[in-house]
C-alpha cells in the first residue's frame, strides 16, 4: 500500500485525472503486487468549476449528501481493483458540488461485517446520510460507533469532507 499511496501521489502531481489516476496505477500494481489485489478511490476537486472528479478501483462507493438532504452514489466511476488486471478499465467520474455538500469516503470496514453484507451497509450508510444533519455527518467517530461499533474485525477508515 505505501509503494501504491507514493504512486498515486505522483500520477496525481503530474495532473492527471482520477481515471487515468487509477489506469497507471493498475499498471504499477500489476508489475509490483506480485499477484496481490487493493482497492482506492481517487477523487480531485476543482474549486474554480465546483466539480469533483472521481474514480474508484473496487473501493465501496463514495457517497454525496447534498445540502438540501438528497443523498447520491457516486457509482459511475466504478472499476476494478488494482492489480494483476491488464487492461482494465477505470471510468471517468464528474458531479458538481455546492457549498454545504458532504461528501463521505470510507473503507469497507465500515459497511461491512462477517454478519452484513457490503450493499446492506452502503444502505445503511446512504439512510443514515439522509437523516442526520450535514454537519453531524463531520462527526466521523459519531458515524463509525453508528455504523461499525466495537469490536470489529477489520480496521474502519472514514473521510468527510463539506464543501465550502
Amino acid at each position: 500500500m505505501a509503494q501504491l499511496r507514493t504512486a498515486g501521489r505522483a500520477f496525481a502531481n503530474q495532473g492527471l485525472a482520477p481515471a487515468q489516476i487509477l489506469a497507471e496505477l493498475n499498471g504499477f500494481a500489476d508489475r509490483v503486487s506480485r499477484g496481490e489485489f487493493a482497492t482506492t478511490v481517487v477523487a480531485v476537486f476543482d474549486h474554480g468549476a465546483g466539480s469533483l472528479s472521481y474514480g474508484t478501483a473496487g473501493h465501496p462507493t463514495p457517497v454525496l449528501r447534498r445540502a438540501g438532504g438528497e443523498v447520491i452514489l457516486l457509482t459511475d466511476a466504478n472499476g476494478p481493483a488494482l492489480g494483476p488486471i491488464a487492461n482494465a478499465k477505470f471510468p471517468p467520474g464528474r458531479v458538481d458540488v455546492h457549498p454545504g455538500d458532504v461528501l463521505l469516503m470510507y473503507t469497507d470496514g465500515l459497511v461491512e461485517t462477517d454478519e452484513q453484507l457490503v450493499s446492506d451497509g452502503i444502505e445503511r450508510l446512504t439512510r443514515l446520510a439522509g437523516e442526520w444533519r450535514a454537519d453531524a455527518l463531520l462527526d466521523c467517530k459519531a458515524v463509525v460507533s453508528e455504523l461499525a461499533p466495537p469490536p470489529r474485525s477489520d480496521d474502519v477508515c472514514l473521510l468527510a469532507v463539506r464543501f465550502g
